[in-house]
């Protein structure tokens, strides 16, 4: 991970004749170290800099900038962190509390009470065409799509950022594509997309949707690349599938698919609302659905959705309670992958209004993805990848099948094998 250095001054300038206090340190933040600044005078926080860290970028600038909005507002590190950069967050804050220690404050001026919040007044209305719940991938397509199609959009996203699971992922985009393909003598095609798909859920999935999927996927991809997204020329084979047709971005990950989508979002003029958490789902007395109850900076907010409202709040992988609801194997023991604010919110306000739940006891674990930004494990290569390579008593260990098998094949050889990591990421 680059280190990257937030350029922005978050400050509140204060005029007066006492000295101003200014130190730095260095703390270990989420993914490494972490470098703060923090300048104080008068027993007022006057500025706040984090100088560099480690932490996903994408993530954590955005939630450092508005922590430290934050606290300096209510100079108080009395402040929630930031959904979605929870540990990022904290880091951050116990390094400023250092500080400041340093510089003279005490416990009580450190940790003030934050103001009451005010009484309580009219519920403010925001309309649009479509509300979109959830800022990730899918919500950002949805967006763009009605967008385009001349309807008025909201996103409202929960966390500081935009990009949920998608962000985080290795973001590999499966379709048929004769044009990479042929040269390299794979042989595709659209049912053998679909049969694979189809056989790999073990038939739980329905025909007509999972056709859908795998008969449209090169729409979406060339969706895509028209907002703006670069493809790689590699393709590759997801772990999983038997045909090579996965694609990457230039950048091999989740962060351009992102930027390329929030980008289209600002042309197209669509509305999106950070730090706004959508609570429940509003009806009329017959039950259609009008639009969504939000809370934001303290208060809520009601926006009304004349055409429509799209859930796209992911599911629930971070939620042990819930997802211990529907298999009882996955515990809090359990290493995840996903990003922090995936808690299934929307499927439980979706099922409050009479929506019905299929399915939900299929969840796939998926053994190569980093715990802690979600990418494909760095030892997950192409050059010492063990899923194809990787062989015992003269047999491979993982040939072309899909996942089930590939675990079945594995987790009774004996002996054992080694990762070794020699370095930091």
């Amino acid at each position: 991970m680059k280190i990257k250095i937030i350029l922005a001054w978050l400050s509140l300038t204060l005029i007066s004749g006492c000295a101003a206090s200014s130190t730095r340190c260095q703390i270990e933040g989420y993914l490494g170290p972490m470098e703060i600044e923090v300048r104080s005078q008068n027993q007022r926080i006057t500025e706040l800099r984090v100088l560099s860290h480690e932490d996903t970028a994408e993530i954590a600038d955005p939630a450092f900038a508005e922590f430290i909005a934050q606290v300096l507002e209510y100079q108080t590190l009395q402040i929630d962190a930031v959904a979605g950069a929870t540990e990022s967050c904290q880091a951050l804050r116990r390094g400023i509390e250092r500080l400041l220690k340093r510089q003279g404050f005490t416990d009580e001026q450190c940790f003030r009470p934050l103001p009451e919040t005010p009484a309580k007044q009219e519920e403010p209305l925001k309309t649009y065409d479509v509300v979109v719940i959830g800022g990730g991938g899918a919500g950002l397509t949805a967006a763009v799509s009605a967008a385009q199609q001349g309807a008025s959009v909201a996103v409202l996203e929960k966390t500081g950022s935009l990009g949920g699971n998608t962000i985080r992922a290795t973001a590999m985009y499966n379709c048929v594509d004769d044009a990479l393909q042929r040269p390299l003598n794979i042989a595709d095609s659209e049912q053998l997309f679909f049969e694979e798909t189809y056989n790999g859920g073990h038939q739980k999935a329905k025909p007509e949707l999972v056709r859908i999927l795998t008969s449209q996927a090169d729409e979406g991809l060339a969706f895509l690349q028209e907002l703006g997204l670069q493809i790689d020329t590699v393709i590759d084979n997801c772990l999983g599938g038997e045909h090579a047709r996965g694609h990457y971005s230039k950048a091999h990950n989740g962060t351009d698919f992102i930027q390329v989508l929030g980008d289209a979002c600002a042309r197209e003029g669509v509305d999106l609302y950070l730090n706004t958490k959508a609570e429940a789902l509003l009806q009329d007395d017959s039950g259609a659905i009008l639009g969504v109850a939000a809370a934001h900076e303290r208060q809520t907010i009601q926006f009304e959705a004349r055409r429509g409202v799209i859930l796209a709040t992911g599911g629930f992988g971070y939620n042990v309670e819930m997802r211990m609801h529907y298999d009882q194997s996955l515990t809090g023991d359990l290493l995840c992958s996903n990003a922090p604010g995936t808690l299934g919110e929307g499927i439980v306000m979706a099922e409050a209004v009479g929506a019905s739940l299929i399915n939900m006891e299929y969840i796939e674990l998926y053994p190569m993805a980093d715990i802690y930004d979600g990418r494909t494990a760095q030892f997950h290569s192409q050059r010492d990848q063990p899923r194809h390579s990787r062989q015992h008593a003269g047999r491979p260990l993982y040939p072309r099948r899909r996942r089930p098998r590939r675990a079945g094949r594995s987790d009774p050889q004996p002996g054992t094998w080694f990762c070794v990591f020699d370095r930091r990421r």
